[in-house]
Formats: C-alpha cells, sequence, structure tokens
C-alpha cells in the first residue's frame, strides 16, 4: 500500500492532472480520449488509449529505466509514441537521442510529440526495426496496441541496410 501511495505522490511530481491519470490508471475512472496530458516540465503527451496511460506511469512515475543527468547519448529503440524520449530528454538535457519506432503509424505519433515538445533538434527518430537476422521481413500493423505486438508474436521486422 505505501508503494501505490509513493507512486501517487511520484505522479504528482509530474503533472497537475495527476488526479485523472491515477484513476485512469487504477481504471477507476476512464479518461476520455484523446488526452492532452501536461507535465510540470512543460512537455505535453497526447494520449490515445489506456495503454499509454500505463506506459506514461512505468517511465514518469515509477522511473522503469534510469537515465543520468551526465548520459550524453540515449539509444531508445521500440520507441513508442516517444514517452521515454521525452522523460530521457528531461532528465539528460545535454543528451543527443536516438528514437527508433518500427510501426509506421506509432512512428506519426512519435514524431508528432518530438516536434510537439520542441526536440527535433536533439532528437534523431528512425523508422525501422532492428533485427539479428539478414532476412526481408515485414511488419504487422494489426489492431493491436504496440505495446503488445511484441508479447502476442505479431511483430515481424525489415531489415534496413
Amino acid at each position: 500500500m505505501l508503494n501505490r501511495f509513493l507512486e501517487v505522490i511520484s505522479c504528482f511530481r509530474q503533472t497537475s492532472q495527476w488526479l485523472l491519470i491515477t484513476l485512469d490508471y487504477a481504471r477507476l475512472r476512464r479518461l476520455h480520449f484523446p488526452y492532452d496530458l501536461r507535465l510540470r516540465s512543460g512537455q505535453t503527451i497526447t494520449l490515445l488509449e489506456h495503454t499509454d496511460v500505463i506506459i506514461f506511469w512505468l517511465v514518469f512515475v515509477r522511473h522503469h529505466y534510469p537515465v543520468k543527468p551526465s548520459d550524453q547519448a540515449i539509444l531508445d529503440v521500440g520507441a513508442n509514441i516517444g514517452m521515454f524520449t521525452l522523460y530521457a530528454a528531461s532528465r539528460a538535457p545535454g543528451a543527443r537521442i536516438i528514437a527508433i519506432e518500427p510501426f509506421p503509424d506509432t512512428c506519426t505519433r512519435l514524431r508528432s510529440c518530438i516536434e510537439r515538445n520542441r526536440l527535433s533538434s536533439r532528437v534523431t527518430i528512425l523508422n525501422f526495426a532492428l533485427t539479428s537476422s539478414s532476412t526481408a521481413g515485414s511488419m504487422d500493423i494489426g489492431e493491436v496496441p504496440s505495446q503488445y505486438r511484441q508479447r502476442l508474436g505479431l511483430s515481424r521486422t525489415r531489415v534496413i541496410k
């Protein structure tokens, strides 16, 4: 119970919209999507579905991915809509970031997020997938949210040379 209370405090520190985000995260009250989430840092994230709230919670509230202020280069593989990229940009203000996202629709959201938050000079976006295979493949862009495609075995890759 204490951990959850500390997470709510962490959410409060991130956004003045903490109550609505917390209630949606806990599935006690649903947000109306699309929803523009304004962070106290001045950054804005457009949430389109509940899974976006979950990713926000993992990245900004739980600090699931550590970033040091002294980091100079950050690689965000599977950048999704840019939550970690935004987080990393605010935590390491001198870092250059490369954000790689294979799904075209998700990459469009990523690009929009980076432009909206005026990070284009620090963030390079690459619309492709990384793989250890040298054979060409394809991406399944079905109706499953991109956060779950890998787990469901729907993510196939295309090799970029």
